[in-house]
């Protein structure tokens, strides 16, 4: 597999000369299968590689993340919470290990066993995937494995998502396999009467350009057309479409309620317009925020059924429903009871295992496998395995294991928290989160936020399903997602205004 420094694809644009535009790409699936992993990136990974981009912004999601950079570790469980957070994994990892051109910049997993190997084979037979977790016998867990058989990390591969056809891309991003019809009804309903008008022309498409299509599938209606004509052939107009636009969140028809009951959150408004200031909130409110990251693009388009109205993405995530299944791959994925055709796979990633969030209402399923530590005849040589005896013929070496949550001090299992408890927390409007103890004071904070104390006006929020989904939604589109998420008194005349 060539670096990612090095690795490229080509793609057939045809352009429109007369209107400025990539009417639509002609590309193999090496090309398709990189757009569809889009789907399978945590938002935190999105906001870390999008920000790159001439500091490109995504709602309130880097606010979000800033704010888990600048937290100090003493506010949560363990420290790999932090990197849980800031470089969240995807169960789609060693898949799109196959890309021709691979964005995600997340180390791949590593597994560790306790440093005593007799604690491994005849005590707790524990498995962490962070270094240094201490093991229930008092130990680090820093004995790395080797991944063997499925699940360990491959090359690059003819075929990762989609099955080895040339597709056609509109520049907003709808697929079609590549026929003469397909491409005259394109044609079509762009009003282009005459294909001899058209310029073809072959691009190269590495990382950099890869970076790009990511960021404008979220932030453009026209992403092929953004990153494919040169600078001086861009339409001014279409810059507009990177403005924040009004959408409507507070929807009545939003299925389920909160698991464990709801959480009420203190929100100061500013009575002279209905803006949210701050919310005063518990680390239950915190660790909802704070999931938003481990999310993945194609788990919050599910959450919305497609209509998160980000970019392009919808189209992007339609694809899956609206193209035949056999033009899609199919997996030997190691978890449990999971669908293998990737279209399926796509269309609903989950989370990886122990990024589960008790306080996260969307109940994403986490994708566990079965671990078993193997260990060879005569040998000290230990791997990983996610097969049992239909690979390793002597089973009497296969030990099952049993992996910790990293975000437990205390050897469980399962915790499902991000922030240790219990704790206080101000969350800005435009999500910045910062603990109340780590203020000056309250005095302090009071003068730096300019308002009269007789404008300011106190209300407690129920934050239930809906809520939680008004806030994801209003984190991905807007810079002020308290108050347009929330259904706040004085601040529904405000958000009726575009």
């Amino acid at each position: 597999m060539a670096s990612k420094q090095t690795a490229e694809v080509s793609v057939r644009i045809l352009i429109d000369e007369e209107k400025k535009r990539v009417v639509c790409a002609e590309a193999g699936n090496d090309f398709l299968d990189i757009l569809f992993s889009f789907l399978t990136l945590p938002m935190g990974t999105i906001v870390r590689l999008v920000r790159k981009q001439q500091s490109s912004q995504i709602g309130c999601m880097n606010s979000l993340y800033r704010s888990v950079e600048n937290l100090s570790t003493s506010y949560l469980p363990t420290e790999a919470c932090k990197d849980m957070l800031l470089h969240p994994r995807t169960p789609c990892e060693t898949i799109c290990s196959g890309l021709k051109v691979n964005i995600a910049d997340t180390k791949p997993t590593k597994y560790f066993i306790c440093s005593d190997m007799a604690c491994c084979h005849n005590g707790y037979r524990l498995l962490s995937d962070y270094v240094n977790t201490k093991c229930k016998c008092g130990k680090l867990m820093n004995r790395e494995l080797y991944v063997s058989g499925a699940g360990s990390s491959g090359n690059a591969t003819d075929e990762v998502f989609v099955k080895r056809l040339t597709y056609i891309v509109s520049d907003n991003l709808q697929v079609m396999v590549s026929t003469p019809g397909a491409l005259v009804e394109l044609l079509g309903n762009v009003g282009i009467k005459d294909a001899k008008s058209l310029e073809e022309k072959v691009v190269k498409v590495g990382s950099e350009e890869i970076l790009e299509l990511l960021k404008h599938t979220l932030l453009s209606e026209s992403p092929l057309t953004d990153v494919f004509l040169p600078k001086e052939r861009f339409n001014p107009e279409r810059s507009k479409l990177l403005n924040p636009r009004y959408h409507q969140f507070l929807s009545q028809n939003i299925p389920g309620r909160a698991t464990n009951g709801s959480m009420a959150v203190k929100i100061m408004v500013r009575k002279s317009d209905g803006k949210a200031l701050y919310a005063e909130a518990m680390e239950d409110f915190v660790d909802l925020l704070f999931s938003f990251l481990t999310i993945s693009l194609a788990n919050v388009l599910k959450c919305m059924e497609g209509k998160s109205s980000l970019g392009c993405v919808d189209n992007l995530y339609k694809n899956l429903q609206v193209l035949n299944e056999k033009w899609f791959v199919t997996h030997g994925v190691p978890w449990n009871h999971y669908p293998k055709c990737s279209n399926e796979l796509l269309l609903d990633p989950g989370l990886a295992p122990n990024f589960r969030c008790s306080s996260q209402p969307f109940q994403l399923a986490e994708r566990n496998a079965d671990y078993y530590l193997h260990r060879k005849l005569s040998t000290d040589v230990c791997s990983l395995t996610f097969q049992w005896s239909s690979v390793h013929k002597n089973t009497d070496f296969l030990t099952l294991l049993t992996l910790i949550d990293p975000k437990t001090p205390n050897w469980e299992t399962s915790s499902g928290n991000f922030v240790k408890r219990p704790a206080v927390f101000l969350v800005s409007d435009g999500l910045a989160v910062l603990p109340s103890a780590s203020t000056t004071s309250s005095i302090s904070y009071l003068k730096g936020l300019n308002v009269p104390i007789e404008d300011i006006e106190e209300h407690v929020i129920k934050i239930n399903k809906q809520e939680a989904l008004n806030l994801l939604k209003a984190a991905l589109i807007t810079t002020s997602a308290l108050t347009n998420a929330l259904n706040l008194p004085c601040s529904r005349k405000t958000k009726q205004e575009p």
